[in-house]
């Protein structure tokens, strides 16, 4: 894939880059649940159970090595669609220089931010932030990723609006680089525009996808689509007929009120799994038409 060289009118401006800043102080130091998956790994790896959570805190939490601390918390500070979204709200279709982010993260690490964890029992425990974890989101909010001219251009023109902040932040992603790329996004966004069946769903399952199967050409794309469809509706028919794999599985679930919420859990999946595909795949005419 070919490298996108951002233009510097695409940086974001200083009034910008203060709004981003504020916003990350706010969401690193606002508090955080300590989730069962960080309370197990505290347990499991540094044999402080959950009674034992304040001495954890008070004791080992400054001691640990910055591999230990990203084993821990990762999961408390890995921004998700939601965080990515409100600083998609803030730079619309600029982003921060690799100048710009440095000068960022250093001011907030030498600003000695605190963290708060707690617990569902309200238990509260405030300790300094550990720079791993401020590293960690700042470099996953996406933040630093130029979105090229060409598909600035087009989502300006084929997506609502409201939603053109949203479809940056898609288009920012690592797999849309390259032409080839651009121009498979491009067309399914002028296909959505035209056909007048846009929604946010369909460009986030693109995306997906295409990161998932990376298709080459268009043709690629969509004899992949109506494979996963096919293959959809086959597991979606195991799952109904209890055909589980598992034996084991079965024999212990099978007729258990936990297996009946995890089996519609399981076709709700299916069922939008193969509700997107074909839904791309009736944007096939309009995109090879247009072509």
């Amino acid at each position: 894939m070919s490298q996108v060289i951002p233009s510097p009118v695409s940086c974001a401006s200083k009034e910008v880059i203060a709004e981003v800043e504020k916003q990350i102080r706010e969401d690193l130091t606002h508090p955080r649940f300590l989730i069962e998956q960080v309370v197990s790994e505290i347990s499991a790896r540094h044999e402080y159970p959950i009674d034992r959570l304040g001495e954890f805190f008070n004791d080992k939490y400054a001691k640990l090595e910055d591999y230990e601390v990203d084993l821990v918390f990762s999961p408390l500070f890995t921004p998700n669609w939601e965080d990515q979204l409100r600083y998609a709200k803030l730079l619309g279709p600029a982003h921060l220089s690799v100048q710009d982010l440095k000068a960022l993260v250093a001011k907030l690490e030498n600003e000695s931010l605190n963290a708060t964890f707690q617990t569902q029992a309200a238990e509260v425990w405030r300790v300094p932030l550990h720079p791993v974890n401020l590293d960690r989101y700042v470099n996953r909010l996406m933040i630093d990723k130029p979105l090229s001219d060409f598909l600035q251009t087009s989502i300006e023109a084929h997506v609502p609006k409201d939603d053109q902040h949203a479809i940056y932040l898609l288009a920012k992603n690592p797999v849309w680089e390259g032409k080839p790329r651009e121009v498979l996004l491009d067309q399914y966004l002028q296909a959505f525009s035209k056909n007048k069946s846009y929604t946010l769903d369909k460009v986030r399952f693109l995306t997906d996808f295409v990161r998932t199967y990376r298709p080459g050409t268009q043709a690629d794309l969509l004899r992949q689509l109506k494979s996963l469809a096919k293959s959809c509706e086959a597991d979606l028919n195991n799952v109904a007929d209890q055909s589980f794999y598992d034996q084991q599985f079965k024999e212990l679930y099978s007729d258990s009120e936990r297996a009946h919420f995890k089996n519609l859990d399981v076709q709700n999946h299916y069922n939008y799994m193969m509700e997107m595909a074909e839904a791309l795949l009736k944007e096939e005419s309009t995109i090879e038409t247009s072509v």
